[in-house]
């Protein structure tokens, strides 16, 4: 039953890209624009995504993410611009279906006018969508942006008074192949800001550790004086099925590797553990717990396993890369003032303008980016540093986060 409803979508699906090619057929062939290409282009894409399908384990290794983002870049600029464009389409032919059903003329030209009118709007829509797609693709996902906050504690220690914390996440560094430069000024950005600590909420790779060899030299410039944290990802455990671990390794061995990066890094990976920082005799405790997300994804994180020295610290600081964490189990019953997630990636697409935010992602994530308060505790959710599918950023730009902390 499974496989048939699958069965039945990928054919609706295909069903529907094909009914937006045929649109754009129809149009120009109204004008008597050339509208035969239209045809050629949905067979090459159909071609590549069977190879890659087929074949994924060669074309999904590090060195070839740069290709299966072009094309999925391609693809994503390809299309999403027709299915608006099919939406008024859509509408403009039902509007000129009524002109004919009427026989006042008066009536028929009006229903015709509004005929015309949705497939100009719908063509000036589809443009500035597919701008919008390519400036994303080639300037978005590398706009890196400093949000800076400033967060009050309650009882914070007088020596960690002014303490200044730089929060990254979700680096996804294979998709930086091909774009070092771009990856070296985003970690420049973060060395500008000469923070105290650095805290990394998961997802150093898409999949593979091997994603890392090339930039290692590279991410092995973020220091700060009092350390380096970081916890795992989603993306860290290689649960996936659409690869053929047994080809290619298993998921166990990709994460052992996965974590022997983070240590060479210079982050003190924390699995379920706690590392206290301490001042002339006041501490601060960064708790960081494996990935815990709602299904399908994994639930590894435990929390009382990690809080387990420190629970005579009062200043706490927790790493969880989902958001989600925060909501159902910290947020009404453990006493930690700041909790740091990332994982949204606020969807790569949005509209953001002062203190307005929008997102995609708001309709499966309560929490999806920015600062939220709850029973005088506090979640920053980054939208993170990396891309991952959608090789594009639209409105939604990369983050590096500047927390100062300061006493309430």
């Amino acid at each position: 039953m499974k496989k048939l409803k699958s069965t039945i979508g990928l054919v609706l699906f295909i069903g529907v890209l094909l009914s937006s090619d045929l649109s754009v057929m129809f149009v120009l062939k109204e004008y008597h624009l050339p509208s035969n290409w239209i045809l050629l282009l949905p067979v090459f894409f159909f071609v590549m995504w069977t190879l890659v399908l087929n074949f994924r384990n060669y074309f999904l290794k590090p060195e070839r993410f740069k290709l299966v983002m072009r094309l999925i870049g391609l693809s994503l600029l390809y299309y999403i611009p027709k299915l608006l464009f099919l939406l008024f389409f859509l509408i403009s032919q039902a509007g000129a279906l009524l002109s004919r059903l009427f026989s006042s003329y008066n009536i028929a030209v009006l229903f015709e006018g509004f005929a015309t009118t949705f497939l100009v709007v719908g063509l000036i829509a589809a443009t500035v969508t597919a701008l919008a797609i390519l400036h994303g693709i080639i300037w978005g996902r590398f706009l890196f942006q400093t949000e800076k906050k400033n967060i009050q504690i309650d009882n914070l220690p007088a020596e960690f008074e002014g303490l200044t914390l730089l929060h990254l996440s979700d680096f996804h560094i294979g998709c930086f192949q091909g774009h070092l430069k771009q990856l070296q000024k985003g970690i420049r950005k973060c060395m500008d800001l000469n923070p105290d600590v650095i805290l990394f909420t998961g997802d150093l790779t898409t999949v593979y550790a091997d994603e890392i060899k090339p930039f290692l030299p590279t991410l092995k410039e973020l220091k700060a004086p009092c350390g380096l944290f970081s916890v795992l990802g989603n993306h860290s455990y290689g649960g996936h099925d659409y690869f053929k671990w047994n080809e290619i390794g298993s998921p166990e061995e990709n994460l052992e590797k996965i974590c022997q990066f983070h240590q060479e890094i210079g982050f003190t990976l924390l699995k379920n553990q706690a590392h206290v920082i301490e001042r002339n005799g006041q501490k601060l405790a960064i708790i960081g717990i494996e990935n815990w997300g709602l299904p399908p994804f994994p639930q590894a994180g435990d929390l009382d396993k990690a809080m387990e020295n420190v629970h005579d610290i009062s200043t706490k600081i927790l790493l969880s890369h989902d958001p989600s964490f925060w909501e159902q189990k910290v947020m009404n019953d453990y006493n930690i003032p700041l909790t740091l997630s990332g994982h949204t990636h606020a969807m790569q697409l949005g509209v953001k303008a002062g203190n307005f935010a929008w997102s995609p992602s708001r309709m499966k994530y309560r929490f999806w980016s920015g600062l939220y308060e709850a029973n005088e505790k506090y979640l920053y959710v980054n939208r993170g540093f990396g891309h991952v599918l959608f090789p594009a950023r639209i409105g939604m730009f990369p983050e590096i986060t500047f927390i100062k902390l300061t006493s309430a």
